[in-house]
């Protein structure tokens, strides 16, 4: 009787994630890109948290020092907030907007001086990269 050796092979959950996240298409499509992708992350380190160090992989997501990464709508608002209230009114506000236009998009991306910028699919794609990067890292 011949075995199937790929049902005896362990399931590698980080080379699965890692071709899920290199299967999601980056287009124009940006908050939907954007959802793939962080859910995937998300629903890795919800299942596997004992098991890997997911800090690193969450810290691509969801960056604690602020710059450097995409936020939503919700967040820019909260942040504007913030700056007319504690960080120099008006002027801090015209920076910190950048030019985004919040009429139409959902997505930013907030640079490494905290101001926000027009989400792009360039950015999109290097946002993948770092995820498929730091999930090679942890293989």
């Amino acid at each position: 009787m011949k075995r199937d050796i790929k049902a005896s092979v362990a399931p590698d959950p980080l080379g699965e994630l890692f071709e899920e996240i290199n299967n999601i298409e980056v287009d124009y499509d940006y908050d939907g890109t954007y959802e793939a992708l962080v859910s995937a992350v998300e629903d890795f380190v919800a299942e596997y948290y004992s098991e890997y160090d997911c800090d690193e992989l969450e810290e691509v997501i969801h960056p604690s020092d602020g710059v450097n990464y995409i936020v939503d709508y919700e967040e820019a608002e909260r942040y504007a907030q913030d700056v007319m209230s504690e960080e120099g009114g008006l002027v801090r506000l015209y920076y910190y907007m950048g030019d985004c236009n919040f009429a139409s998009d959902n997505l930013y991306w907030c640079n490494g001086y905290g101001n926000l910028e027009m989400l792009t699919k360039e950015r999109l794609e290097s946002f993948k990269a770092e995820i498929l990067s730091t999930i090679e890292e942890l293989q």
